[in-house]
């Protein structure tokens, strides 16, 4: 028997060995990205990812402390410096050349002034590229941006895999820590937010551990059972997952643990057998078959949705609880669990709800929803909301300013774009580089001006003042009067928020007006997804609808007379949920909850409606536990999304308690 009992952990070694080969850890993801649909949107947000994601640190630092971390930092593999020489090199053509040039009088007066301010100040630097201020209002880019109440900032670039970046943010932490300084990255949001998902999944399997032990051990004294059951739902879960990395290849994290949970709640397909003694003398149950293949087309349903999030949840749930039915079903028979009697989970019923009353009640509550339902077009809401790194990003990005992107064709009309949009009050750091047609242009003027005599004019100035003979032998380098064209690298680039995705060029800029250009795209979670999250609504409702009438001819075929008691299983629990939705706004999450919701109760209205009395309601009873078990676990979240849905589905799970306790089932009613 235990041999037989064994061959459950052999299946899950396998599983194991199948997540290791498939190397199904890498494409688990807590990306935000990974819940989105494919289109124009998703493009638009990745664009936005790459330029303002990429692997550069900023870093910032009071007194003197940035040198020391930066040389603690450049020890670091894969450190890389953000070069501005193309800056440098351009950096007179960046300003406004003159019209003409000083005489030998006038570099003389402008060379005495400049003498006593040095030997007067003490804090006073000298341009020795240009000592006389010739070409006024550099424009000299920073690649980071100054951060309040820091007084020095760099920007550098980290070139690492993925697989370093929680190694390389605990050593960046670390430095900053010790000094007192600001650091951020985007690559942070990756780390932290794997780390909360990886922290809610160990949280939710603890507690869904916890219930079940008690449930097995305490109430059906079967310890074995227990470990059988824990493997076959890790196995589930196990097997979603292979299944989801042979179709994605970035998988959320989100459909892992929905795939745990609607694990969990296929346990009352065990329940069932087990209680009834189906697994002492085995039969087949319609009943329980019945019960699968509803809950089963509402997943089928929901997956042909055309939103990644919700396909892949649909996909791996289905995938869970068809491994989990013929585990329990076909399996489970053959490793010799009979039912004892031992501490049996009963309670006398209350008959004192209406079958008929509450179903009407109920369907008049459901109707009247779309009165207060308020849906939630943020796509951001779905997300893991880290306000820590949040309250960074705002220091680093421009707070209070809407982020947009300028889209050009080739890199030199983005530039063009850039400095027109200057005057709307767009913030771009393309507007301060230099293009091919501005270089050709600051270059014929130079050339115009005499500086061959000019420094010949300067250098005998300096040497009649007392000067070095060679003081401004380094002034007005030809290699600044006469660069070659300006030729970005694409480190560059990126480290100026720019970036060639696909057969176009991207600048990312902020504005506090409203600009409306054809080149210009707001990066708006709401506005950019609000299309999308529309069309995945319509598809969910119209999922719903086909699974509801599914449902229905379901309850008509398993109840038949008590059809009635078997619907407000269904219909009570959707109804309380929905009166929860007066104080929420609803988003897409919860849309598929509440089906998932009536795809799961329809299996205890089947159970109810079918006869068997107390063994009946026994197994309902130990099924909801299973069921808060999994999904009740979610409402301890610290995700928003995921504890609103496992408020919702803890309600409904009480509401199917109540049910029984004050209407009970069909032979119960019936005597």
């Amino acid at each position: 028997m235990w041999l037989k009992r064994g061959s459950l952990l052999a299946v899950f070694i396998l599983l194991l060995l199948s997540l290791w080969a498939l190397d199904v850890k890498s494409k688990l993801s807590a990306s935000f990205s990974a819940l989105l649909p494919q289109g124009s949107s998703k493009e638009t947000l990745l664009i936005y990812n790459t330029i303002n994601q990429a692997q550069y640190v900023v870093l910032a630092a009071k007194g003197t402390d940035l040198a020391q971390m930066l040389w603690q930092i450049e020890q670091l593999k894969g450190y890389e410096s953000i070069r501005q020489n193309e800056i440098l090199e351009h950096r007179f053509y960046l300003a406004e050349i003159p019209e003409a040039l000083p005489n030998f009088e006038q570099i003389k007066e402008k060379l005495t002034v400049l003498k006593k301010e040095l030997l007067d100040g003490f804090t006073f630097a000298m341009d020795k590229d240009d000592p006389l201020s010739l070409f006024k209002n550099t424009r000299m880019l920073s690649a980071a941006p100054m951060i309040e109440g820091f007084e020095q900032t760099i920007a550098f670039k980290l070139n690492i895999a993925p697989n370093q970046y929680k190694e390389y943010y605990d050593k960046l932490l670390n430095i900053a820590e010790a000094n007192n300084a600001f650091v951020f990255s985007p690559f942070f949001y990756q780390v932290e937010n794997a780390e909360i998902f990886a922290f809610q999944v160990k949280f939710i399997l603890f507690i869904s551990m916890a219930v079940l032990a008690l449930l097995y051990l305490y109430w059906l004294r079967q310890p074995a059972l227990l470990i059988c059951v824990i493997l076959t739902l890790l196995s589930a879960a196990a097997f979603s997952q292979i299944i989801a990395a042979l179709i994605w290849s970035e998988i959320s994290l989100y459909s892992l643990i929905f795939a745990a949970a609607v694990s969990s709640v296929s346990i009352d397909y065990m329940f069932h057998y087990y209680v009834l003694g189906f697994y002492k003398k085995y039969t087949f149950s319609k009943t329980v078959f019945l019960g699968f293949l509803t809950t089963f087309a509402a997943f089928a349903a929901l997956g042909l949705v055309n939103f990644t999030l919700i396909s892949q949840i649909a996909l791996t749930s289905a995938s869970a609880l068809v491994f989990a039915y013929v585990s329990f079903v076909f399996i489970y028979p053959h490793l010799g669990f009979d039912r004892t009697d031992k501490n049996r989970f009963d309670f006398k019923v209350k008959r004192v709800l209406n079958p008929l009353l509450v179903c009407m009640a109920s369907l008049i509550i459901i109707t009247l929803s779309p009165l207060w339902l308020r849906f939630d077009y943020d796509i951001k809401a779905l997300d893991i909301k880290n306000d820590s790194l949040d309250a960074k990003a705002k220091l680093v990005n421009f707070a209070n300013q809407t982020t947009v992107l300028l889209q050009a064709n080739l890199l030199d009309e983005l530039i063009q774009k850039a400095k027109l949009l200057r005057q709307y009050g767009v913030t771009l750091n393309a507007a301060s580089l230099l293009d091919t047609d501005e270089y050709h242009q600051k270059l014929s003027k130079i050339q115009k001006l005499d500086f061959a005599s000019f420094k010949n004019n300067l250098n005998n100035a300096a040497a009649s003042l007392g000067f070095k003979k060679s003081y401004f032998d380094n002034s007005y380098d030809d290699s600044l009067l006469y660069p070659n064209p300006p030729s970005y690298e694409k480190e560059f680039l990126l480290a100026n928020q720019i970036v060639h995705f696909g057969d176009k060029f991207y600048a990312l800029g902020y504005t506090t007006q409203s600009v409306m250009e054809e080149d210009i795209i707001e990066v708006n979670s709401v506005r950019l997804f609000k299309k999308e999250l529309l069309n995945a609504r319509n598809e969910l409702v119209l999922a719903g609808g086909f699974t509801v009438i599914f449902i229905v001819a379901a309850l008509i075929f398993a109840a038949r007379k008590d059809f009635f008691r078997a619907l407000s299983f269904v219909c009570t629990p959707l109804a309380v949920c929905l009166c929860i939705f007066i104080f929420i706004k609803v988003t897409i999450l919860h849309i598929f909850i509440l089906i998932l919701i009536v795809a799961i109760s329809v299996d205890y209205g089947i159970y109810a409606a079918s006869g068997g009395g107390k063994k009946i309601k026994e197994a309902i009873c130990y099924s909801l536990f299973s069921t808060i078990a999994g999904f009740g676990a979610l409402s301890a979240s610290s995700i928003a999304s995921m504890r609103s849905i496992g408020i919702t589905a803890l309600c409904a799970c009480f509401t199917v308690m109540i049910l029984l306790y004050f209407m009970g089932t069909k032979d119960e009613a019936d005597t």
